[in-house]
């Protein structure tokens, strides 16, 4: 064999040995691509970065079956309208723009098998996948399934997360008629409220992702919510909800008293003490120190007006998904009214007056009452 043609077959073993190489690293990358980590990292990674779009294309929320594998049953909701001790799946709270209101971002750390796990399980079955995260106050953990859906024309196996990332968040509020919840600070998402779950209200559990929000009320003329950060995120969640709820992250939204309200409360005080005092003392509305007087004492008269102390939430019974009265009280304290007794001599005592106020969205309606 000539020289030349030596060096001919030593060049063309060389490019085949370099072809053969670089169809192994392809094959290799390919492969390492197409595990179940690589899909689990793909998805916590479009969660991590906002990008709901993505994450909702690799991963159906609506596949999202609690905490017992079947408890949503017919309990999820697709239209933001909860039921009864039920999940609601709003996707208004699962887009790009929510994610892009977090405060805090949940920080993934790398995807691992289970110990003892199968890398490679028949297709049609799944692998479990541990994922970690961090977000402001707390680490939390859990565990997504990733189900080995077939196999490509290479062999190569196909994998997609049946799991879906999400955490129910629960909002409570003892002012259910003030609206929704809000999540996010600049153009916040409404979020579906409950009741205080201690008094019998019903549960609503919206599905989000994790992250740390500023969570909020529903502002208006009547009353200010205040702003809270919050970790939504598995290890926030308690198991304190109904068995078909399960575990949930719990916030409340708290309110005070808004400058229109107090302006209201204010301003019904003379006609009612002109009533009280002068044309109907045994009302019932009217406060104790004057209607217990009404058969006896006459020329009932103010001496001090009493002024506005608190504008308070109490805790209230719940009744067939309802409040049985409302929860917001107003007390008005340090008045004193003068009257005259049957001997007549003029006496005085404490004169204290109570409201009930019920907010029903951009409405407030007041009921004086005799006591708390």
């Amino acid at each position: 064999m000539s020289p030349r043609r030596v060096r001919i077959l030593v060049i063309l073993a060389a490019i085949v040995a370099v072809l053969g190489i670089a169809a192994m690293i392809a094959w290799n990358v390919a492969r390492d691509a197409r595990t179940p980590l690589a899909a689990a990292q793909a998805y916590v990674d479009a969660i991590q970065a906002g990008d709901a779009s993505t994450a909702n294309t690799l991963v159906d929320p609506a596949g999202y079956s609690g905490h017992l594998g079947d408890a949503t049953g017919s309990g999820l909701r697709g239209d933001g309208e909860p039921a009864d001790d039920t999940l609601v799946l709003d996707p208004s709270l699962l887009t790009d723009e929510v994610l892009a209101a977090r405060v805090g971002l949940p920080d993934f750390g790398p995807v691992s098998l289970d110990y003892g796990a199968d890398a490679l399980p028949p297709i049609g079955e799944s692998v479990e996948v541990s994922v970690e995260y961090s977000l402001e106050k707390s680490t939390n953990r859990t565990t997504l399934l990733v189900e080995h859906t077939s196999d490509d024309w290479l062999g190569m196996p196909q994998w997609t997360v049946t799991t879906p990332l999400l955490v129910p968040l629960v909002v409570e509020t003892n002012e259910i008629g003030a609206g929704p919840a809000t999540l996010g600070a600049d153009s916040p998402t409404p979020v579906a409220v409950s009741g205080p779950r201690v008094n019998g209200a019903p549960q609503h559990a919206a599905l989000v992702y994790p992250g740390t929000y500023f969570i909020g009320g529903a502002e208006t003329d009547y009353l200010m919510p205040a702003t809270q950060r919050v970790d939504v995120g598995h290890a926030t969640m308690v198991d304190v909800f109904d068995t078909d709820l399960g575990p949930a992250v719990s916030t409340q939204v708290y309110y005070s008293a808004g400058a229109r309200l107090v302006e209201e409360l204010e301003s019904l005080i003379p006609a009612y003490l002109e009533r009280c005092t002068t044309v109907s003392p045994s009302d019932g509305d009217c406060p104790t120190a004057i209607s217990a007087r009404a058969g006896s004492a006459t020329d009932f008269t103010i001496e001090i007006e009493p002024s506005l102390d608190t504008v308070t939430s109490y805790q209230v019974e719940w009744i067939e998904g309802a409040p049985a009265e409302p929860s917001l009280r107003a007390t008005w304290h340090t008045g004193r009214v003068g009257y005259t007794t049957e001997d007549g001599m003029r006496d005085d005592d404490t004169l204290r007056i109570y409201a009930a106020i019920t907010i029903d969205g951009a409405e407030a309606t007041i009921e004086f009452r005799p006591e708390l």
